[in-house]
């Protein structure tokens, strides 16, 4: 039995019994138990596939289980109202999740991670504990180790820059009959991931796109600065600094402990070995 006051929003919830004051429903995640809730300011009950509702309210949570029904608040309450978090997300108790962020379906983030305002985490995105999301942060396709940092503007799983010109005897085929919609130019599918290891940290405004043929994938504790532009494919080692306006293009392999000053320009299909030192305005 718990008593306490919150700001929540609770999507997904199967609604019993609404009256002025009190609701009864039962979660999702606990369907065995009940609860009561008792709202002292405006109730507002939406309906679009799930039941959701938010106000400010006093709590009395009854379960069979008391401490997972502590816990179950918990996590009910560690968004505001203006959040969309999906039914099939998992947030653990501990996590938090700013102003206007939206959590995607199957979500998963671990305990201690601070989400920032105005996020948006894409379907089956994986976070780990302890991380340091910023505000206006997007990442889809994409799993996230433990510690991880990723600043304001960040953007991480995006398709990379894949296009194909047509063979010259296709490329005067008419765009209204053309089956993929783009004349002369063919889109290559950008099908899969970015793994971000343990203690990871990316800079404001820097971009990574998922991978064409392998993974994008930056080794753990690798350090990179505002404004750098990770292509589709790189594989980045352990323990790299990375410093601001750099470009690594596509398919690019880079080793540990490799120290990469500023604007440096890396063309694609490189590999790089470890304990390199690239200066500034390099081109390689």
């Amino acid at each position: 039995r718990m008593r306490t006051w919150q700001d929540v929003r609770v999507p997904g919830a199967r609604i019993g019994r609404l009256s002025s004051k009190w609701i009864k429903f039962a979660s999702v995640k606990q369907p065995w138990s009940t609860h009561k809730v008792r709202f002292i300011q405006d109730l507002t009950v939406q309906e679009n596939g799930s039941h959701s509702f938010t106000g400010r309210m006093h709590i009395r949570a009854f379960s069979r289980n008391r401490a997972e029904s502590f816990s179950s608040w918990r996590a009910l309450c560690s968004s505001p109202s203006t959040s969309q978090i999906h039914a099939t997300a998992q947030i653990h108790p501990s996590a938090t999740v700013g102003a206007f962020s939206v959590i995607s379906e199957r979500v998963q983030i671990g305990p201690g991670t601070v989400i920032g305002s105005g996020c948006v985490l894409g379907p089956d995105v994986v976070v780990g504990s302890n991380c340091r999301i910023e505000h206006q942060v997007t990442v889809s396709n994409c799993s996230i180790g433990n510690d991880v940092v990723l600043w304001s503007g960040v953007r991480v799983g995006q398709d990379g820059f894949g296009f194909l010109h047509r063979p010259a005897s296709q490329s005067k085929k008419d765009v209204n009959t053309d089956n993929q919609g783009e004349g002369p130019v063919l889109r290559k599918p950008q099908t899969l991931r970015v793994i971000l290891h343990d203690g990871v940290e990316l800079g404001a405004n820097t971009t990574v796109d998922r991978g064409s043929w392998r993974d994008t994938e930056i080794g753990a504790h690798t350090k990179i600065d505002n404004q750098v532009q990770i292509a589709h494919n790189v594989l980045i080692g352990k323990a790299c600094f990375i410093a601001a306006q750099t470009g690594i293009a596509g398919s690019v392999s880079v080793g540990d402990w490799v120290q990469i000053g500023g604007q440096v320009g890396i063309a694609q299909h490189l590999s790089i070995a470890s304990r390199c030192m690239i200066a500034g305005k390099s081109g390689v």
